[in-house]
């Protein structure tokens, strides 16, 4: 029997890992570095070639450059929150990430103690291998990205922030009352990935109520609100 952890967005798997009796690398960090609990199981390897088109990615460091740590990590939105689910080690500026899954979102970060920054912009690996880079605002069309620019992750936590906030608790599931991505002021990308993570947790809620597992569906308020900020 195969024992295997999938992460995925918009129903399409960014990385899988199988369960092994034998070891395989993980990090090792220095100085105190923080690296996240997930990422330290030695008895997992990641098998998503053998599912999945997938792509090495280099990503340089266009903020953070100055930090001391070892490894860089690419996240997914999951779970309402970024969750690392990759590394890398840094060298010479930039960090390589090795087959990832295509046709996904995501946020190359480091960890400041247990805290997450942004190194670069979010982006999508698209199903031709292409890497774009997420423009959050309509408007932007800028293809260069510059460390003088905004931090990609405040960025990103201010427009889910503005989509939770339209977000309620309607018959036992969430429902958004927004209807196009102009009405936050975010690109139609990010909006439809956001949708799509909403609908997957919906589709969890029913599936738990069928199988009549106990649900407690979490209030979107002032205090969830607020901590999407921090």
């Amino acid at each position: 029997m195969k024992l295997e952890r999938k992460y995925d967005i918009q129903n399409r798997a960014a990385r899988i890992y199988r369960y092994t009796f034998s070891k395989h690398p993980i990090p090792e960090p220095r100085n105190g570095e923080y690296i996240p609990w997930l990422l330290l199981n030695p008895f997992q390897k990641n098998v998503t070639s053998y599912y999945l088109p997938v792509s090495d990615v280099t990503i340089p460091l266009i903020t953070q450059n100055d930090t001391r740590n070892r490894y860089a990590y690419l996240s997914i939105f999951n779970n309402k929150k970024w969750e690392a689910i990759a590394f890398s080690e840094i060298k010479n500026g930039k960090t390589t990430f090795s087959e990832m899954g295509r046709g996904v979102i995501y946020l190359p970060i480091i960890y400041n103690g247990e805290k997450i920054a942004a190194f670069n912009y979010p982006f999508i690996l698209n199903s031709n291998a292409d890497v774009q880079a997420l423009s959050l605002k309509q408007k932007d069309k800028a293809n260069k990205l510059t460390s003088n620019e905004e931090n990609a992750l405040c960025k990103m936590k201010a427009a889910i922030y503005r989509f939770y906030s339209h977000v309620k608790i309607k018959d036992g599931k969430y429902s958004c009352s927004l209807t196009n991505a102009r009405e936050i002021n975010i690109s139609n990308q990010l909006f439809s990935t956001l949708q799509q993570n909403l609908e997957s947790g919906n589709i969890w809620i029913e599936k738990c109520k069928k199988e009549k597992k106990e649900v407690i569906i979490p209030e979107i308020n002032e205090e969830y609100l607020n901590s999407l900020l921090k």
